[in-house]
């Protein structure tokens, strides 16, 4: 036999117990059994204390089971890796990002329009100073444009900063929500 096979658990096991010289293949195999069964349920053990595990029951009647599998496939997830990552996010006030792929398209789309942009900016006559101004301005509007939308689809701002951020824009909103939530 092979030295690996020699090392292993279950080799060291069939050892200790001395069936190897005097036991027949049936007590062999049953020690086998034996060893496979504990090693199984040590492994689990170990996984539920590194890895605990919560059952949640959604109901189909109130909707709940229908609601969270609409959001799941909405952001092209797992029901459970749904549950998990809203709940992290709705506990470090952090957005679920709909969908990734459409996000690393946009971002994708928005730094192919500024290579662009940087190889005309690449090919630029020296007389035309202006033009060149003009170029390099589209450029940095592109580049900032591209980090505040990736960090708008990431992590959107709250309701709260929003309102504020209106207000301080246009201090006539404070009015109108005001008489809108005094209406309510």
């Amino acid at each position: 036999m092979s030295k690996k096979k020699r090392e292993s658990g279950l080799w060291t096991y069939i050892q200790s117990l001395g069936i190897l010289e005097q036991g027949s293949p049936e007590e062999i195999a049953a020690a086998k059994k034996a060893y496979w069964k504990t090693y199984h349920q040590q492994h689990r053990r170990t996984q539920r204390e590194e890895k605990p595990e919560f059952l949640v029951a959604l109901d189909r009647a109130d909707g709940t089971y229908n609601t969270i599998s609409i959001g799941a496939k909405r952001h092209t997830l797992t029901i459970p890796a749904f549950l998990r990552t809203a709940t992290l996010a709705y506990l470090t006030q952090a957005y679920v990002v709909p969908n990734h792929e459409y996000i690393a398209h946009l971002e994708q789309l928005l730094s192919q329009c500024s290579n662009e942009i940087a190889a005309l900016a690449g090919s630029k006559d020296k007389y035309f100073w202006q033009r060149d101004q003009k170029i390099e301005a589209i450029e940095q509007r592109i580049e900032r444009l591209e980090r505040e939308v990736s960090e708008l689809f990431r992590n959107p701002p709250t309701l709260e900063t929003t309102v504020r951020k209106a207000i301080q824009q246009s201090p006539e909103i404070k009015e109108r929500l005001l008489t809108l939530l005094s209406s309510l």
